[in-house]
């Protein structure tokens, strides 16, 4: 039986089925097995370049408040849905909130030095700013 847990943007579902994780990307189909605590932040090289190159204001560039912010909220989409099936995950549940401080931080610093970058990246990634 299928269980659809999250739809990561357009292109990457996942789906459990009895005792693995499978996800279906650009239509590849491949078996993860079941998600470990190390495995749920880690985002993919694919993952990352395509962050970078969208949230990026100039070629390489890794650091800025908006790539940093677009990181770590798909890593905090992954974590919630991993939160979902794993209610009693105290450490990942920490880490999530240490996740959700961390983007906090940096929206309200963005938002101090320039509002217009701050409501540029909150209207892509959908927040509810």
């Amino acid at each position: 039986m299928y269980e659809f847990l999250h739809i990561f943007k357009e292109y990457d579902i996942l789906v459990r089925l009895s005792c693995w994780d499978v996800r279906i990307s650009n239509g590849r189909l491949g078996r993860e097995g079941l998600i470990g605590k190390g495995e749920i932040n880690m985002l993919e090289k694919e993952t990352k370049e395509r962050i970078i190159k969208e949230f990026g204001r100039k070629e390489g560039d890794t650091g800025s408040a908006e790539v940093q912010v677009a990181m770590l909220t798909e890593q905090i989409n992954r974590l919630t849905v991993h939160m979902k099936a794993n209610k009693k995950d105290y450490s990942s549940n920490r880490g999530l909130l240490k996740m959700v401080g961390r983007r906090k931080n940096l929206l309200e610093y963005l938002k101090k030095n320039d509002v217009n970058r701050y409501r540029d990246l909150v209207k892509k990634l959908g927040l509810r700013k």
